[in-house]
């Protein structure tokens, strides 16, 4: 957010995040980011909320945030050299305004990476809050072989679509391009920089 010119501050929506079971998966994560949005936006009527909720799909099963290594393992193993889908569903809720949800999808390919490669970085806590077990950012693991999509989206909060929703809110961002490395968010149009309203954020 920082790279928007936001000011923000994160808080914890508190949502259980499995006790939603709605298909298909971009209904889930919209669902998801939407839910989380609206607990927020309660506890803060005067803030503009986003909130955004990532979920992996291998051969159409959803894959959330591993609870364990031992499912953090089996995660990274049904994905290791694969193809999967990843959706992240972004929803704003600004005041005296109806919250709007929309998503974004990408295509990731993981590379082979080996069973001592997964294990290591399961042994440095890195899989325990990403969806599908993984963060595409990780420069020692590098999981990703392929990506077809925003970068931006698979970390969690796709940039493109963020700045038109804060933009369609009333916030205003910095532009993006020329400044982060996803083709898809640079192509988003730049907005002058004047609101001094705070935002609230939910991640990944």
């Amino acid at each position: 957010m920082a790279r928007l010119g936001v000011r923000f501050t994160c808080v914890a929506s508190g949502v259980d995040e499995e006790a939603v079971r709605i298909r298909p998966a971009r209904a889930l994560a919209m669902a998801l980011a939407g839910r989380k949005a609206r607990v927020v936006a309660r506890r803060h009527p005067d803030a503009v909320v986003l909130a955004a909720d990532t979920v992996v799909v291998l051969r159409g099963k959803v894959l959330g945030k591993p609870k364990d290594a031992a499912e953090a393992a089996s995660m990274l193993g049904a994905l290791r050299a694969r193809a999967h889908q990843v959706i992240t569903g972004v929803c704003v809720v600004a005041p005296g305004r109806a919250g709007v949800c929309r998503y974004v999808a990408s295509k990731v390919r993981m590379r082979a990476y080996t069973t001592v490669e997964s294990l290591d970085y399961i042994c440095r806590g890195e899989p325990f809050d990403k969806a599908g077990g993984y963060g595409i950012q990780d420069a020692r693991f590098a999981p990703v072989a392929k990506l077809d999509g925003c970068y931006y989206n698979v970390m969690g909060l796709p940039l493109g679509l963020t700045t038109s929703m804060l933009r369609d809110a009333g916030l205003s961002t910095k532009a993006l391009s020329g400044r982060v490395r996803c083709p898809c968010c640079r192509q988003s149009p730049t907005h002058k920089r004047s609101s001094a309203r705070r935002l609230s954020l939910r991640g990944r």
